[in-house]
């Protein structure tokens, strides 16, 4: 109920922003062909690179999946997420465990680590415009100082309570704890695995760049190659907030905010992530119902397809 109250009062912000913008939104429904096809061609690109790093999570835990069932289940996730909850992911590993027998904290934990490499690499790939001047200014609201001290106070927490878990192993919490950490062996098996997770990253980085580059033309306002990297840097950090279905409001708040800090212009940057929005929603249902059919009969039906 609480979830619900939030993605309500997080729609109607939206809506009452979109309202009060002074944006002409006939640009958008007399969209080029051409800019609707070239923004579909780049989305769709960028489904393949989700299919990379589905594949590559998959390779984590030692499962192997034709390459037409892991392109399936993406396209599936993608609408899925849309539900609330993380859909998309909740199916995911539900797959899973149930047709793959892969237990769900292994699940969970190569989860956290994309999340956490996502995080990483998307703040490292910022202080390359640490010396832009706009940027300057954000970057020294931060404070550095407190952010370093949370974070080592985290990390002597994690290792007191998994010493404290392994004196106290009869436990049940204790037990799942010590048996969550011991999955860091999926690391070690393979590292190269790591390595082609942050090629994904910086693959999905710049596609959404490439994404915003094209969404802000087609809403009248002509960005730079520079400024749409920096925009896509931004809002990949959405990634890990997006706690709405489909991350909804999230993406938009976060390009909103770059588009001001950079152009003295939220509104801009709301309409350029609602064209992107509303051309990848379109996209999602197509492949996504079509997709999610077609692994209930391969996988859910009374009589599976061979596979």
């Amino acid at each position: 109920m609480k979830k619900a109250i939030i993605y309500i009062i997080l729609a109607a912000l939206l809506v009452t922003f979109i309202y009060r913008t002074d944006f002409d939104f006939s640009r958008i429904l007399n969209m080029d062909l051409h800019d609707f096809i070239l923004l579909s061609a780049v989305i769709l690109i960028s489904y393949i690179n989700s299919f990379f790093a589905i594949k590559i999570q998959f390779a984590m835990l030692d499962v192997f999946e034709s390459k037409i069932n892991i392109a399936l289940l993406t396209l599936a996730s993608n609408i899925l997420n849309y539900l609330p909850a993380k859909g998309g992911m909740l199916s995911l590993g539900t797959f899973l465990k149930v047709k793959k027998k892969v237990p769900f904290n292994k699940f969970v934990f190569t989860t956290m680590l994309i999340y956490i490499l996502v995080t990483v690499v998307t703040l490292l790939m910022s202080l390359f415009f640490i010396f832009d001047d706009k940027m300057l200014s954000f970057y020294n609201k931060i404070n550095f100082p407190f952010v370093i001290l949370f974070c080592l106070i985290t990390a002597v927490l994690v290792f007191i309570s998994y010493k404290i878990a392994k004196n106290n192993r009869e436990n049940k919490l204790s037990q799942y704890y010590i048996l969550f950490v011991s999955n860091r062996k999926l690391i070690n098996k393979n590292k190269m695995n790591l390595f082609y997770t942050v090629l994904t990253i910086l693959g999905g980085i710049t596609l959404f760049s490439a994404r915003m580059y094209i969404s802000f033309g087609i809403a009248g306002s002509d960005i730079s190659i520079y400024h749409a990297f920096l925009i896509g840097i931004i809002a990949n950090l959405s990634f890990f907030l997006s706690f709405t279905p489909g991350g909804l409001g999230v993406k938009e708040g976060f390009v909103a905010g770059i588009s001001y800090l950079l152009f003295a212009d939220a509104g801009i940057g709301v309409v350029a992530s609602l064209i992107d929005r509303a051309v990848n929603l379109l996209l999602t249902l197509v492949t996504g119902i079509i997709s999610i059919k077609i692994l209930d009969k391969r996988f859910f039906s009374k009589n599976p397809e061979e596979k």
